[in-house]
């Protein structure tokens, strides 16, 4: 199986699974020319419902552009450790932090914030508020508010 088709898969059964994402509010869609990213970081803020205050790093092997969409994923989706999948496409941006079983997926109209994408990164800042969440440990849906920047660098050839 090629390494893109793999990656999807990965991605797709992971947390992207629930990632459909809608336009930002003043914000055209993105398109990113096709990449793989050699580096990145993002400093991810989640209070409600769960809590992540950390800095997570690129998972170079889940993350890539092919024209089209793009997905960044930081940390490992689904691990006991702070993740965040960030997807970008035609319809706009999602944003799906996680800590273990606690999740989210913020989009739209939820989110404000601003992509910069050049050729040798793609970088953004997006804030998400009254985003629908679920607690594991309470067994209940919840809502969290968030705060990402973000950078993946262009890996070189």
């Amino acid at each position: 199986m090629p390494r893109i088709t793999r990656l999807m898969c990965a991605v797709v059964t992971g947390l992207g699974a629930t990632l459909l994402t809608s336009p930002l509010v003043g914000q055209a869609p993105a398109r990113i020319s096709t990449r793989q990213y050699g580096d990145g970081s993002a400093r991810l803020t989640v209070a409600g419902s769960f809590r992540i205050d950390e800095d997570v790093k690129l998972n170079k092997m889940a993350s890539y552009s092919d024209g089209e969409y793009t997905w960044l994923q930081f940390g490992a989706s689904g691990s006991d450790s702070a993740s965040v999948l960030v997807t970008l496409g035609d319809s706009g941006i999602g944003i799906g932090p996680g800590l273990g079983k606690n999740g989210a997926t913020a989009e739209g109209e939820n989110c404000k914030g601003k992509l910069e994408v050049t050729a040798a990164l793609v970088s953004g800042a997006y804030t998400c508020t009254g985003v629908t969440s679920y607690n594991s440990a309470t067994r209940k849906m919840g809502t969290i508010d968030l705060t990402i920047r973000f950078t993946a660098e262009t890996a070189r050839p």
